[in-house]
């Protein structure tokens, strides 16, 4: 600041004036302005930097959890079956995301294509294609029937999704109109006799007992196997407390369990958000900037005594440095936003991620520092006798 660069000495500061010696201040500042500028980016990148890959990292392994079937229930009883209908209704209940009634079949598979092929055969409910679509995306066809073939068995015998292939149920040498017959009639699923289309999926969060078969879509009605029910983080225990009572057969519950093991060393990743390192990050970062803004203002007190003596009262410098400050703060902050992000996209980060948590991060530090700024500029200034003595 310069003698110039204000008004007469005396004379009233208006408000435009002010916010223009502010934004002066900042932009001319040199080497001090510099400072606090790069303190403003790197104080606030590196921490927020290290808290989204912190984030990102449990966020990616909830949802390979997730996708592996950590929020799946089975239903089941300790001896015979339970009923289908039930199962696939609950496809219509809120906070449920899928469900299906699956059974294994006793009875082989075969392709035309590979007729000893001795193939899994799966017979699922139509909830299925939901609950597979919790591992990841499913294509359904608009043809029916379909077949639902694993990735892994797909890759196996050189299928892709959309592919057309005619199934052979029971014996090897079976005609493809006798499937029904060798299946003694109690699959609940219609078989055609010319090549039916499939849908390459992740199975695999059904487990490795089913997730090699192919599944062929049942109608909802007669018994199943199991129900696997896939459920919202919110209403996985009151399903759990539940579901045994929906199944119950001659008056006994269905067993109910969780398709992943769980217990005390499962990872619980919402207590791994909730205490990761830098959650309380942003009010250091921010209470850092503030306490340095605070010792440079009382460093440059000679230049507050200055534009006293220049008719500059309390407000007026209040809105000088508080100018100084936004000028600052905008341009560091944006910097550090577009710092962070470009940082944690290059490692792989999910960009909304990046984003959210970078401005989470950036925008409350500049608010704590905000806030301390602002209980400084409200301190009563030495006198400015004293302040000059000291330049």
């Amino acid at each position: 600041m310069t003698a110039a660069s204000g008004p007469r000495a005396g004379a009233g500061w208006p408000p435009r004036e002010a916010l223009r010696e502010g934004a002066t201040t900042a932009v001319a500042g040199r080497w001090i302005s510099a400072l606090l500028f790069l303190l403003v980016v790197l104080g606030t990148a590196v921490p927020a930097f290290a808290d989204i890959l912190d984030v990102n990292s449990t966020v990616s392994s909830e949802q390979k959890w997730v996708q592996s079937g950590g929020r799946v229930l089975v239903a089941e009883q300790r001896e015979g079956s339970i009923p289908a209908a039930p199962c696939d209704a609950l496809n219509r209940q809120d906070g449920v995301v899928g469900a299906a009634a699956i059974t294994r079949q006793a009875i082989p598979l075969a392709l035309t294509s590979a007729p000893e092929a001795q193939i899994t055969l799966v017979t699922a409910t139509p909830g299925i294609w939901n609950l597979l679509a919790t591992a990841g995306p499913v294509r359904r066809p608009t043809a029916a029937p379909v077949a639902i073939v694993p990735a892994t068995l797909a890759k196996r015998l050189g299928l892709r999704d959309g592919d057309l292939v005619q199934l052979i149920v029971g014996r090897p040498d079976a005609a493809p109109g006798d499937a029904e017959q060798a299946a003694g009639g109690t699959l609940g699923i219609e078989l055609a006799d010319t090549p039916i289309p499939i849908a390459v999926a992740d199975t695999s969060l059904l487990g490795e007992a089913l997730a090699t078969g192919i599944i062929l879509i049942a109608t909802p009605t007669g018994q199943a196997q199991q129900c696997f029910v896939s459920l919202d983080a919110s209403r996985v225990a009151a399903a759990r407390a539940s579901l045994g009572s929906v199944f119950a057969v001659d008056g006994r519950d269905a067993v109910v369990s969780d398709r992943l093991i769980s217990g005390k060393f499962t990872t619980d990743y919402t207590a791994a958000y909730v205490s990761r390192p830098l959650k309380f990050g942003p009010f250091a970062a921010g209470a850092v900037i503030g306490l340095v803004w605070a010792l440079v203002r009382w460093m440059r007190r000679s230049h507050d005594a200055l534009y006293t003596t220049l008719g500059a009262g309390p407000g007026t410098r209040a809105i000088i440095r508080g100018t100084e400050w936004t000028v600052i703060a905008v341009l560091g902050g944006l910097a550090s936003f577009a710092l962070t992000v470009g940082l944690a996209l290059a490692r792989g980060v999910d960009g909304g991620i990046a984003a959210e948590y970078a401005a989470r991060f950036i925008g409350s530090s500049l608010l704590v520092a905000t806030a301390i700024i602002a209980f400084t500029l409200l301190m009563k200034p030495p006198s400015v006798l004293s302040a000059l003595k000291d330049r």
